[in-house]
């Protein structure tokens, strides 16, 4: 079986079993739609994004982020993730026309 990850329009995240799209797991951590949720390579951590300008670094066996960064844009509408090289990389992007670049394994070194 395959696990999906999917944001919500109820501020949730979802693990999903899949083919049979069973949910095996719920995550709240955002105040607004998430709006991206993406699984990074080791298919163990996922990242979330919502309108509440926040990106939560998540491990899927535990029920709280394990990281967090504020986007100081605002409302992010869309995130990518580079993870060819260290370290992952996580572009993210709003309302404005600024992209911003994070490195999800220090949240404080952002470009």
């Amino acid at each position: 079986k395959k696990i999906l990850v999917s944001g919500a329009r109820n501020n949730t995240i979802m693990l999903l079993g899949f083919p049979d799209v069973e949910t095996k797991r719920v995550y709240a951590g955002h105040k607004d739609k998430v709006m991206t949720a993406e699984f990074l390579k080791d298919k163990r951590t996922f990242f979330s994004t919502a309108l509440d300008g926040e990106v939560n670094i998540w491990d899927s066996e535990k029920s709280e982020p394990i990281s967090n960064i504020q986007d100081p844009e605002g409302k992010i509408l869309t995130a990518d993730v580079y993870e060819d090289n260290r370290p992952i990389v996580l572009a993210v992007g709003g309302e404005s026309t600024v992209i911003n670049l994070w490195n999800v394994d220090d949240p404080a070194d952002k470009t």
